[in-house]
C-alpha cells in the first residue's frame, strides 16, 4: 500500500472545499469505525430536506455525524444539533468532524457537551493526519476527494506565500524568485541566481517523457515578455548558464537537460521532484505562520470570536 505524506494531507485539508470534504469522510471515517451511514434529506427521511447539503448522516439509533469546513466550529456544532431537534430527532451524540486544527479538543468537548446537553466528539485536522495511512480504504479517500485540490504543487512557484495582485506580473515566478534566492544566498552571485531561477521557471511546462521541449529561443523570450526589464542584463549570461545548469551535477543542484542537436530544453523528472517538495515546505511554512498570528490576534482580543483572529492573521500574512 502506497502511504500519504502527512504534510500533504496538511495542505489539501486547508484548500478543500465543503463538499468534497464531506465525500471524503464518508469513505474515510467508515473504514476506520465500521459504522454504515444514513444519510438524512430527501423523501427516505420523511421530508427533512433542510438537511440536504449539511453534511449530516445518521448512525447508530441517536448518534449523528457531521464533515464540515466551516471555521467557527461551536457556531456550526450549535446549529446542527438545533436543526436536528427541529426536525422531531432526539440526539444523545454528535460527532464532528473539521478539516481545521481545534486547540484544546477535551475542553471544547466539555463545554459543548454542558451546554448543549448532548455528547459532542470532535474529530479535528490533526486526527484526520494521523490515521490517513490507516488502510487502503482511507488512502483511496484521500486520493478520490482530498488530492485534486492541491494538484498546483507539481507547478513551479505554485506556493501560496505571495498573494495574486494586479501589480504583481506573474505570481507564480515572483514566488519561484524568491524560494531560490532564499536557498542560494551566499552561495552564489545574485545575477547568477536570477538568470539561472528565470530559466527554470520558463522551463517550468516542460517534460521529457511528453517531448514537451523548448528552444533556446523560446525560453529568452518567455522570460522577457513577462518581465521586460531583464532584458538589460539577461542576454549577456543568458547562454552560458543555461549550458552550465545543463551539465549533470552543476553546482546550482538545478539540472536541466539539454537536447543538443535540435537545441532544445527540458526540465528532467529530478528537477521538477525538488521543485515539488519545496513548494510543499513553503506551502506548511505559510500554514504555520498563518496559525501563530491567529495565536497572537486570539490572545490580544480576548474575545469569543474564532472568526476575525483567522481574518487579521491572513490580512498580516498578505501585507
Amino acid at each position: 500500500m502506497n502511504t500519504i505524506n502527512h504534510k500533504l494531507v496538511e495542505i489539501a485539508l486547508e484548500r478543500v472545499q465543503g463538499e468534497d470534504f464531506e465525500g471524503f469522510f464518508q469513505a474515510f471515517y467508515p473504514a476506520l469505525s465500521g459504522i454504515d451511514f444514513v444519510p438524512l434529506g430527501g423523501h427516505q427521511d420523511g421530508g427533512a430536506d433542510a438537511f440536504q447539503g449539511e453534511g449530516i448522516l445518521g448512525g447508530r439509533i441517536g448518534t449523528f455525524y457531521q464533515a464540515s469546513v466551516q471555521k467557527d466550529h461551536r457556531a456550526k456544532i450549535r446549529g446542527t444539533v438545533e436543526r436536528l431537534k427541529n426536525f422531531g430527532r432526539k440526539p444523545n451524540m454528535l460527532y464532528y468532524v473539521t478539516s481545521h486544527r481545534i486547540g484544546a479538543l477535551d475542553r471544547e468537548e466539555e463545554k459543548l457537551s454542558h451546554e448543549l446537553d448532548i455528547h459532542i466528539k470532535i474529530r479535528d485536522r490533526g486526527w484526520i493526519v494521523a490515521h490517513i495511512n490507516h488502510s487502503a480504504q482511507t488512502v483511496s479517500a484521500y486520493n478520490t476527494y482530498l488530492a485534486p485540490s492541491i494538484s498546483f504543487i507539481e507547478k513551479i512557484g505554485a506556493a501560496t506565500t505571495i498573494s495574486p495582485s494586479p501589480r504583481v506580473p506573474s505570481r507564480a515566478l515572483c514566488v519561484f524568485l524568491g524560494q531560490e534566492i532564499d536557498k542560494r544566498r551566499g552561495k552564489t552571485e545574485l545575477l547568477e541566481a536570477v538568470t539561472d531561477t528565470l530559466i527554470l521557471w520558463a522551463l517550468g511546462g516542460t517534460d521529457p517523457d511528453s517531448r514537451k521541449l523548448m528552444t533556446r529561443d523560446a525560453v529568452l523570450r518567455k522570460i522577457e515578455e513577462v518581465l521586460p526589464s531583464t532584458k538589460q542584463f539577461i542576454r549577456g549570461v543568458f547562454n552560458k548558464r543555461i549550458e552550465v545548469m545543463a551539465k549533470k551535477n552543476n553546482p546550482t543542484g538545478r539540472e536541466v537537460r539539454w537536447y543538443k542537436k535540435s537545441d532544445e530544453f527540458c526540465l528532467p523528472y529530478e528537477t521538477r521532484k525538488i521543485v515539488r517538495e519545496e513548494n510543499i515546505e513553503d506551502e506548511i511554512l505559510k500554514q504555520k505562520i498563518l496559525s501563530l498570528y491567529e495565536g497572537r490576534a486570539d490572545k490580544l482580543l480576548n474575545a469569543n470570536d474564532e472568526i476575525l483572529p483567522g481574518q487579521l492573521a491572513r490580512l498580516a500574512h498578505r501585507t
